[in-house]
């Protein structure tokens, strides 16, 4: 979870972009936290760690709430570290 608030943190707009992307796939369907990491490297060039995904979807859940439910997320070593749930 640290190392994707920092990320995040570092990239304030590929950041807001996945957010927003994922509020836009939301409403088509669930959203794929994988998915959204994939378009932020080939769209924006901005390099994403593998291992941040499962705690993007639970920060994009923190974040906005009404994305909570929108992601399909399994137990994952990230969890406890948001009030959040997806």
């Amino acid at each position: 979870m640290a190392e994707a608030r920092a990320w995040a943190e570092e990239n304030p707009g590929a950041w807001e972009y996945m957010l927003d992307n994922a509020e836009r796939l939301a409403s088509r369907g669930y959203v794929s936290a994988n998915y959204l990491v994939h378009m932020v490297r080939n769209e924006l060039r901005v390099p994403v760690p593998n291992s941040c995904s499962p705690a993007f979807a639970r920060m994009a859940a923190e974040q906005r709430p009404r994305l909570r439910g929108a992601f399909r997320t399994h137990a994952s070593m990230t969890d406890g570290f948001t009030e959040a749930v997806s």
